[in-house]
């Protein structure tokens, strides 16, 4: 049991990290354009970062259900100088891949509803 959360949710900490980061560049983005000492401001960041985090783990997900490799397999090429392969074998070879990254959206998903969940609590205060 411990050993399936943690492959759910501690995987990657470099995701959490970016996650983080991308939130951050986002207030200051924002602020920047608007007045630094107004909550409101504050609070329409994190939501912004929240919500577009969501949006990308919606996106990871949607991605890791193949819908996108009709695109993908346009730009793939055949490994030392072999033809492009075949629809069918391209799908196929993904999917062996995307087994072991099944869990790479979790990140966006926590990061984002943290993130909603911070701008919730500072909207509780204004």
């Amino acid at each position: 049991m411990l050993l399936k959360i943690k492959e759910i949710f501690f995987h990657s900490w470099i995701r959490y990290l970016s996650c983080l980061i991308y939130g951050i560049v986002i207030l200051v983005v924002y602020n920047s354009f608007r007045d630094w000492s107004n909550l409101i401001n504050y609070i329409d960041a994190c939501f912004i970062a929240g919500f577009s985090l969501i949006c990308i783990g919606g996106l990871s997900i949607v991605n890791n259900l193949g819908t996108f490799d009709i695109f993908t397999h346009l730009f793939a090429r055949g490994k030392d100088g072999q033809p492009k392969p075949a629809f069918y074998e391209y799908v196929e070879s993904k999917k062996e891949k995307r087994h072991k990254t099944r869990f790479n959206c979790v990140p966006y998903f926590v990061m984002g509803i943290l993130y909603i969940i911070v701008s919730s609590i500072m909207l509780a205060y204004v």
